[in-house]
């Protein structure tokens, strides 16, 4: 009877110290705001065929290291470092888009950093053009940063955090290129995944 005793007493005491460590991996994702994250830079290299470009339409949005840019119409493309079509002051690939439409950032279901971009004009603009950045964070709150008069590619450096979504739109035929991001996985779902684990090592006791 005693030896039975002993063996359930162990058993509690693992239980025990199992939802002690349960405990602590779930505080630590909580210290931590936003989990590992990782940085990003979105280029469009060896996506359009050499010389050439590739539309960009609303169903086939465009992917790359996990983050999605949405056109809101068929008026955009990535164009190839070589294409007739140029970014003036860029001599890489970059995509480029109409006035009429306006490209959306998104990493999926995860927050993300919009650390810095390059922006500018098409050589289709003719001219200068007023570029707006519009960021929506996590909380629902919104920031606006607008780039007045550019008449070349212009690197933009923001440094926005724990956003949702990012939208880009001009007021001529515009362009964007080497996007800076950092992805933000979420915290709960790191903590809910030790839960579950140590939990099922307790059940199976």
């Amino acid at each position: 009877m005693s030896h039975f005793l002993c063996k359930e007493k162990a058993e509690i005491g693992l239980n025990v110290r199992l939802l002690i460590i349960a405990f602590r991996i779930f505080a630590l994702n909580f210290a931590l705001p936003f989990g590992t994250c990782y940085a990003v830079t979105i280029n469009f290299e060896k996506v359009a065929p050499a010389g050439s470009y590739t539309n960009g339409v609303p169903i086939n949005a465009y992917s790359e290291s996990g983050f999605t840019l949405t056109p809101t119409n068929n008026k955009s493309a990535i164009f190839d470092a070589g294409a007739a079509t140029t970014m003036p002051g860029n001599n890489t690939s970059w995509f480029g888009f109409a006035s009429s439409n306006t490209i959306i950032l998104t990493d999926g279901a995860n927050n993300f950093d919009l650390l810095s971009l390059l922006l500018g004009p098409s050589d289709l603009a003719g001219g200068k053009i007023d570029f707006t950045i519009l960021g929506t964070f996590a909380n629902g709150n919104s920031v606006t940063d607008d780039f007045k008069n550019l008449i070349s590619a212009t690197t933009a450096v923001l440094n926005w955090s724990n956003l949702t979504s990012v939208s880009f739109s001009a007021n001529n035929d515009a362009g964007v290129d080497n996007l800076e991001v950092n992805t933000l996985p979420e915290p709960l779902s790191l903590g809910l995944m030790g839960l579950g684990l140590i939990g099922m090592a307790i059940l199976r006791r």
